[in-house]
This record gives structure tokens, sequence and C-alpha cells, in this order.
């Protein structure tokens, strides 16, 4: 597809780069960033890579200049602090594109960087509608963004980005929360979007970004660069961090006597939409890992959400105390962040805990998940694989013979999931009951029991990832993409105004 014009006047590569950085978090005592220097040619396409944790979304902070470098040691510690300065062009897209809308509308959604600008209102429609076929976004322009499919809301905000003209696009694992298929059809939108243009990922999955990418840098703790190759020349780890799960440790688990802790059926239509296409039957025994499974947007999180209320405890047999009771499951959200109620990473694991009172079992679950020389952090401080590790040993340190996990290792590289691992397979030697929403094929290979949700006919948001789960090419020809879908009717500028008032970033 040629170029769109309203698009090229505004589209030039730019280099970023930061040079000798250092970054220490509010609340933090070591650095996240030391010293780090890094240099980005414009119109290069760079895949950052690395452990949990390690300091890759950091990066594409800094590059961004949305974080400020630490004062030099011996300043003044009575001068005012240094504040961010966002670099001019670089545009940067957070982990869960759902914290960077703005908008009730798509179309209002991606004016939001050209109204920004002072960009004319007369030349917005057209910036709008092209800046979507570019990332090759098909839903109406007057489409809520929060009911859209996985796949389609990262579609939206990397429409965002390119309306901005910026010349510089980071993506802070864009793929993470996608299914197989669909993250595959996202990452080619990403591709070609944003060809001739200077790219910067943050992914663990080198496999699906080395044929597109000109370098591969592996970051180590402390922001360090371990590793900076050619794309090319990069060597592929096959270490895999699953065996604490295998078929070796099933006969472990649970016992010898089974009981169901979960015999439900869940209807098809939920929270006032018919999301499957018939009823669900959830069955889940102690001991039991079960995947729940589905293409992005299908329902999985709108099911957990009646899972936690229907398993409540009870009054009676029958009847439900007036006022709601405890939940019998522990929950890991799809965005841990939304669960943190505590000032300090410890705090955050008491307040959930069997005895809030007792540090010591607090200390040894964050021993257990890797974040013990965290403790004094604040949660929001952490990384997005960290706040994941946090929210499992805060599930973990409740003591409920429940958990549901919602994707709980998205974001997470091998090291880090075998970790979770080792604690889901503890947890069911315990005796306790796993069921994991998730695409990660790490994880259903382990199952014990595969819930596979069939989507309700006709549902138009999740066209894109059904179309997706039609066989394809797991590694087709770098930035190529099918011709783009037709165009919505765009909605009228004063629409935009009327519905949204909103002040500059």
């Amino acid at each position: 597809m040629s170029e769109s014009p309203t698009l090229a006047s505004t589209r030039r590569a730019v280099g970023v780069g930061i040079d000798d950085f250092t970054y220490t978090p509010p609340g933090r005592r070591a650095p996240v960033l030391s010293g780090l220097s890094l240099q980005i040619a414009a119109g290069e396409r760079v895949l950052l890579t690395g452990a949990s944790g390690s300091g890759k979304s950091t990066i594409l902070k800094a590059l961004s200049g949305l974080i400020p470098e630490d004062p030099p040691e011996g300043a003044d510690p009575s001068a005012p602090l240094p504040e961010a300065s966002p670099v001019p062009g670089v545009a940067l897209m957070v982990q869960n594109p759902v914290h960077s809308f703005v908008g009730a509308t798509t179309g209002i959604d991606t004016a939001f960087g050209p109204e920004n600008a002072s960009v004319d209102p007369a030349r917005m429609p057209a910036m709008v509608r092209d800046a979507h076929a570019a990332a090759a976004f098909s839903s109406p322009l007057d489409a809520n963004p929060y009911h859209l499919s996985g796949g389609q809301q990262q579609r939206l905000s990397l429409a965002g980005l390119i309306a901005t003209g910026a010349g510089a696009i980071a993506l802070d694992e864009p793929l993470a929360m996608l299914d197989a298929k669909t993250a595959l059809a996202v990452r080619d939108a990403i591709c070609e979007a944003t060809e001739g243009l200077t790219l910067v990922v943050a992914d663990h999955q080198v496999e699906l970004w080395r044929d597109h990418v000109d370098r591969v840098i592996r970051i180590g703790a402390g922001g360090q660069i371990l590793e900076d190759a050619p794309a090319g020349a990069w060597r592929a780890d096959n270490s895999r961090g699953e065996s604490a799960l295998g078929s070796e440790q099933k006969s472990l688990r649970g016992g010898s006597e089974r009981a169901a802790l979960i015999d439900l059926e869940v209807p098809a239509t939920l929270e006032g939409r018919t999301l499957f296409a018939g009823p669900v039957h959830v069955e889940l025994y102690n001991g039991e890992l079960a995947a729940l499974t589905g293409p992005s947007g299908i329902g999985k999180s709108t099911l957990i959400r009646y899972l936690l209320e229907e398993t409540r405890e009870r009054a009676g047999r029958r009847k439900r105390a007036a006022k709601k009771a405890p939940f019998r499951a522990a929950w890991l959200p799809q965005n841990p962040e939304q669960s943190f109620v505590a000032r300090t990473v410890l705090d955050e694991v008491k307040a959930g805990a069997e005895d809030p009172n007792d540090d010591e079992a607090a200390r040894a679950w964050l021993e257990a998940t890797g974040l013990a020389h965290l403790e004094s952090a604040g949660p929001f401080t952490l990384s997005g694989g960290e706040q994941r590790r946090l929210a499992f040993a805060t599930a973990l340190a409740s003591g409920r013979d429940i958990l549901v996990l919602d994707e709980p290792t998205v974001g997470l590289d091998d090291a880090a999931f075998g970790a979770v691992a080792e604690l889901i397979a503890r947890a069911l030697v315990s005796g306790r009951a796993v069921l994991a929403a998730t695409h990660d094929e790490r994880l259903v290979r382990a199952c014990d029991r595969v819930i596979a949700l069939e989507a309700a006919p006709g549902r138009d948001d999740l066209r894109e990832s059904i179309e997706c789960q039609q066989p394809s090419d797991p590694s087709p020809a770098p930035r190529s993409r099918a011709s783009p879908t037709r165009r919505a009717p765009w909605l009228p500028i004063s629409s935009i105004h009327s519905r949204s008032s909103r002040s500059p970033l």
C-alpha cells in the first residue's frame, strides 16, 4: 500500500539515544538504569530483550524523554529535582493499550494527538482515517475502545501514535496479551505501519521479531547491555521454564482424594452480552491445573468475574448473605496494578495474607517470587513482570484453596516463567486448584484440563481474532500486510469537541 500524502508529509525518521543515563524510581534505593548509553540511528529497527525486571520498559521511557535523569553525585540536595522532557518526534506505546486510551470513541482517541498539536481541524478527519488504515484498524470510528478485541486495541493504540506524525515509535511488549495468531497479524501491521521510521520494541519473544529488525539488544540487571548484535547473528536461547509443571509432576498433585472445588454451568450471556456459543461447564478439582483458552477478547476475564462471584462463601446451602461474603478464590487480575492497596511490596503481600501480621511468611513469598530485594519499593514502581509476580505472591499468601489467574505469565521471560511454574506446582501439590486464563502455550501444555471457549455466532468484535485462527505461516515475509480494510464514515469534528474535553498532555 502506498503511503497517504497526509501521513507522508509529517512522518520522517528520527534517531534516539541516551548517554550515561541513570534513573532511580521514587521509593527505590538502587537505580533501575545505571550509566546506560544507547544510540539508535534514524530509520533503524531495534529489539530490546532480556530478563523480566531488567529495565526494558524504563529504557523506552528514557528514550522517549518521559523520565528524568538522576541528578549528578554531589548535587545540592535542596535544588529542585530534574523534570522529564519529552523528546520531540518520539511516541511510546505502553504495554497495556487500555492505559493509553483517552477518547470515548476510536475516532476521538486517534484525533487526540493531532488535536493537541494544534492541527487544522479540517485536516484531522483524513489524518485519522489514514492512521487507521496504516495500522490495519478495521473497527468503526464510533466504536468504544474498551469494547474492542485485544488485537484491535493494539492496532488502535498504534494508529494513535502514527497520527502524531512521530518519526520514532517505541513499543512495550505490544504482543504480550494476544493469542498467537492475532500476535502475528498485529506484528505484521506494526512492521508495515512503521516502514521507514525508527522502531524500538521491547519484547521477550525474539523469534517473532528477529526477521523484522536490524539489531537485537539483550538487557541485564541495572539496564546494562549484555549483548548488542545484528539480528541475523543473534543466537536464540532455547531454554525452557516449564519443567516444574511437567507431566511427571501431575501424579504428585492434590493427594489421593479429589474434591470438586468448582462445578458450575456458566451462561453464554454475561454482563448483558452473549459471548459464547453455549453454556460453559467449568469443573475444577483440588490439585488440578486448568486452562481457560480462546481468542483475544472472547470473554475470558468476564467469565472469571462470574466465577469469582459464584464461588463466594455462602451463608447457607442455598442463600447468600445479605452482605457480600468473602471470596473463596484468590484472584490475580490481568492488570495486576488494579489490585494493589499498600505502599510497599512487603505490605502488599501482608495485606492479602492469612496472617497479615506475619512478616516472616510474607518475606518467604517474596523470596519465592524473586522480589525480596524490592520489599521496601512501591508496587507501582515495579516493572510489568515484577508487578505480576507481586500479585502472584499475594494470591499464594492468601491461603485460599482456589487460585484464579488471568494471564499470569504475560511479560515473563523463560526464567521468570520457570519461577512462576514452580509456585503453581507448589500450590497444586498442597491441594489447591488453579484456573488460568491464558494464551501461553507453555502453560497450556502443562494443564490437566483445558476449557476452550467458542465465540457466539455473529460477534463482529472478534472478527480479527477468529480470522487469525486460520492456518498461516508463523514467519511471513517481513513488513508485509494484506490490503487495507474499508474505512468507516468519519465523525464530524464538532462531534469530537462536544463529546470530549481534553487538555494537552
